[in-house]
């Protein structure tokens, strides 16, 4: 076995071994109910957040949208501009 192979398979090794290695914070684990809930809805809320934050935007484009085309008429692409 050639010398990079062997370190590719140490890598390799080391690499599946690791999450063996890591363990997870005692809150995620925690057999406590209120350390469970708690931890529930952080995740709950985090995973709701960037949701919120698109949904919030895109109704905030088609608010303004909206205004814009109510200040300048319904003028659409294509319509002719009114000569002096």
């Amino acid at each position: 076995m050639t010398f990079r192979r062997r370190i590719a398979t140490l890598v390799v090794l080391l690499l599946t071994l690791a999450p063996e290695l890591a363990h997870a914070c005692p809150g995620c684990i925690d057999l406590k109910t209120k350390n469970r809930v708690a931890f529930f809805g952080t995740t709950i809320v985090l995973s709701l957040l960037p949701l919120g934050m698109v949904g919030g935007m895109a109704a905030w484009l088609r608010r303004r949208a909206k205004k814009l085309t109510s200040e300048n008429g319904d003028q659409g692409p294509g319509t002719p501009t009114p000569g002096p």
